[in-house]
């Protein structure tokens, strides 16, 4: 029994004196189990801190990789940019050649370039290569002006003159694509600042949304009048684009074959389109139906121009008729005729191409655009300047179709007959105008010097014609 005490007694003491050493001294005095335990512990963060640090590694190498891989696409389309930039350099100084057929196969190489290339905006490259798309089609397009003007009855000016049309329409889809994007953002900015002024209270959000619908309008104003004008303008290019060949050397070629400018009240119509007509109907088919004409004999107040009759239905052969005769007088006594007013007696129209049995679409597509046909336009539409100008001298025009504009000169892109005008009224149907002048550049009659139509006012119609009503209100004032 005393050995049982002395081992217990012993026992309780070591493990007594265990606790205060290793209170006192730490793990210097302490059992190997407490050792184990710190080493498991010191190992365990040993672990962590080299998992932190292989993890942080790995991070920065993703990060050096993702860098490099930024540099190397930014060097890439540094190098593309500068070859695309070096290849549209050589296509805008290449010179075109003074021989027509050696010019015309220039083009022909200039519209495979065209077909092989996109105007598409959709990435940072596509952005790049597009320049040189660019650099292509105005290169056709200077080209072609040259080729018209020399050679018109060239036998590639079709082919050519095709791979132009196309390059402009897809030109044109990229353009639509662009500003789409644009609106759409637009779209998404107005939703989150609306999205923030919700959660506002009081006057401060009713001022923030005013201010914010405000900005938002004026921008989507902007893109869609920029849209508007865009393709207005691609669209009158398209129906009319043989106006875009009406360069200044071409109008001083032409002058000597004009109509006399010194036209009185005596104008003899019926000598002047049979001198016209006979001078080119042998080598163009489409004018030996004939024409069909108002008639035209002295001044009238009112002058109702289109590019073409609605329709007309005579046999073939040439006829001058009065307004109350031609094809379109249900439209033009809508226009004079009211339960107030008549005008008839007061006005006259004048068809730009009145050429017998041809429909207003194909009088654009095989007349005006139609290379061949290009004699005749120039020498037309100077005849219908010197009616108007010298016979008629209206103090009020009525433009029926937005084709006729660019003609009068009504487009910037488009001279003609030249015209400068000053916007006088806005209308649910159309825009009014007055004639100020004349434009400065190339127009089909340099010679003349100054318009008699000087504070003519001239109505363009964009949705559906005046009435008699409107008309009168205009003539009165």
């Amino acid at each position: 029994m005393s050995n049982f005490s002395d081992s217990f007694w012993r026992r309780a003491g070591k493990n007594t004196a265990d606790r205060v050493s290793n209170a006192i001294f730490g793990d210097n005095w302490a059992r190997p189990y407490k050792r184990i335990t710190d080493e498991a512990k010191a190992e365990a963060m040993k672990q962590r801190a080299e998992a932190e640090a292989m993890k942080q590694q790995a991070e920065a190498i993703a990060n050096f990789h993702y860098t490099r891989a930024e540099i190397a696409e930014k060097e890439q389309l540094n190098a593309i940019d500068a070859a695309v930039l070096k290849n549209v350099d050589k296509v805008i100084s290449m010179p075109f050649s003074e021989d027509t057929n050696e010019l015309s196969n220039q083009l022909n190489e200039l519209a495979i370039q065209l077909s092989t290339n996109s105007f598409s905006k959709g990435t940072a490259e596509d952005k790049i290569r597009a320049k040189y798309t660019e650099a292509v089609f105005q290169k056709i397009e200077q080209g072609l002006n040259i080729l018209l003007a020399k050679d018109p009855y060239n036998v590639n000016v079709e082919y050519i003159y095709k791979a132009y049309l196309k390059g402009k329409k897809e030109r044109r889809k990229s353009l639509r694509r662009t500003v789409v994007l644009g609106i759409i953002w637009v779209i998404i900015l107005q939703s989150f600042l609306l999205g923030i002024l919700l959660a506002m209270d009081g006057y401060g959000a009713l001022l923030g949304m005013t201010i914010i619908a405000a900005i938002i309008t004026l921008c989507i104003d902007s893109i869609w009048i920029n849209v508007v004008i865009k393709l207005r303008n691609a669209r009158k290019e398209f129906d009319l684009k043989q106006a875009k060949y009406n360069t200044t050397g071409q109008t001083e070629q032409y002058t000597a074959k004009s109509t006399n400018n010194n036209v009185t009240s005596h104008f003899n119509q019926k000598q002047a389109f049979d001198y016209l007509w006979n001078k080119y109907r042998n080598s163009l088919p489409l004018l030996n139906e004939g024409y069909c004409i108002c008639q035209i004999s002295g001044q009238k107040d009112i002058l109702i121009i289109a590019l073409h009759s609605i329709m007309h239905s005579r046999n073939s052969g040439s006829a001058i008729v009065s307004l109350q005769q031609h094809d379109s007088f249900l439209s033009s006594e809508y226009m004079l005729v009211n339960s107030s007013v008549n005008l008839l007696d007061r006005a006259t129209r004048l068809d730009l191409f009145p050429i017998q049995g041809l429909t207003c679409t194909q009088v654009v597509s095989d007349v005006v655009c139609n290379p061949k046909m290009f004699d005749y336009v120039v020498e037309q539409i100077s005849l219908n300047q010197t009616i108007i100008e010298d016979v008629v001298r209206p103090r009020l025009i009525i433009v029926c179709d937005s084709d006729s504009q660019a003609f009068l000169g009504k487009l910037p892109e488009f001279v003609w007959m030249g015209y400068s005008f000053k916007h006088l009224e806005k209308k649910h149907n159309g825009d009014l105008y007055q004639i100020i002048g004349f434009r400065s550049e190339g127009r089909i009659q340099p010679n003349r010097a100054r318009t008699n139509l000087i504070g003519t006012k001239v109505f363009f119609v964009h949705t559906d014609i005046p009435s008699a009503y409107d008309i009168n209100a205009w003539l009165k004032n």
